[in-house]
This record gives structure tokens, C-alpha cells and sequence, in this order.
């Protein structure tokens, strides 16, 4: 299935380096649109998916909470990694931008609710 027509919107709506990836619960790219490195994108996602299942187990732990997202902020860029659903998670990864961070964080959750969409 392509992705890329609720994966590129994303990396559309924000300026310098991004990128939008749709990775699967082992860390493997589903599908993904970026601009920038590939295997950049690819390692970073993986590395999310693992913070992710980690995530999951702690919010289980106190009393069955469901992780909504993960977002990881540094002084260059921001990476916003939603669950899709149990198997799958959307991974954003752009450059960090004061006036862009709230509308990518409700775009990339907007996004996360289509592909759950479209998957099933």
C-alpha cells in the first residue's frame, strides 16, 4: 500500500531537514518520505521504536495507561513518534522550529488516526 500520500504532507508543512516514516512494531521501514539522509531516517526510527515498546511497559505498569505519543525535543530537531496501533508507529523527525512544533505535533496525530485507517 502507499503510504506516502499521508506520509509527505508532513515533511511538506515544516522547513529544513524531515521526515515522515511509517515503521513496523520490529523497527522496520514500512514506508517513508524524507529530506534527508535515508539510512539517517531508517536508524532513527528503529532507535523509536525501541523507546516506544520500553514506553509501553512503563505506562502499563502504572495501571494500564495507553502511550499516546513520544516526543523527544533538542535544540536542532524534534521527533514525534505516534503509535498507529499496536504493530505500527509513525516517526517524525524534522528540524525544530517554534513556529511549526504545536501544528506538526496535531498533524502528525491527525495522520497516525489515516494510516490506522488506511492499514485496516
Amino acid at each position: 500500500m502507499p503510504f506516502k500520500k499521508y506520509l509527505a504532507p508532513l515533511t511538506e508543512m515544516v522547513s529544513g531537514e524531515s521526515g515522515a516514516i511509517l515503521v513496523d512494531g520490529e523497527g522496520e521501514v514500512v514506508d517513508m518520505v524524507g529530506r534527508m539522509e535515508r539510512y539517517r531516517l531508517q536508524v532513527t526510527a528503529a532507535h523509536c521504536v525501541i523507546l516506544c515498546h520500553q514506553f509501553r511497559r512503563l505506562t502499563a505498569r502504572l495501571g494500564g495507561l495507553e502511550l499516546e505519543e513520544l516526543r523527544i525535543g533538542t535544540d536542532a530537531f524534534q521527533v514525534l513518534v505516534c503509535p498507529v496501533d499496536a504493530d505500527y508507529f509513525l516517526v517524525f523527525f524534522h528540524q525544530r522550529d517554534p513556529r511549526n512544533a504545536d501544528r506538526a505535533r496535531l498533524a502528525a496525530g491527525r495522520v497516525a488516526l489515516a494510516l490506522k485507517k488506511e492499514l485496516y
